[in-house]
């Protein structure tokens, strides 16, 4: 969220980032305890790093080929 922040500079783009995750995770997440709960974290912690490295790999290359 400081990222948005800072690339921004609107506070309200944060305010929705938050609001978006937060109830993102209200409905996607299961309730419950114990291993279902640990396995799913574990995996969408898996989904959601795959896609900054996606995207990080994505920014690298354009970066390239505008020089």
């Amino acid at each position: 969220m400081v990222w948005v922040y800072d690339r921004t500079g609107g506070l309200l783009v944060t305010i929705l980032m938050h609001a978006s995750l937060t109830t993102s995770n209200v409905i996607l997440v299961p309730s419950g305890t114990g291993v279902h709960l640990v396995t799913w974290s574990v995996a969408l912690a898996i989904l959601l790093w795959g896609a900054v490295a996606a995207a990080a790999v994505g920014r690298k290359r354009s970066s390239h080929r505008s020089n």
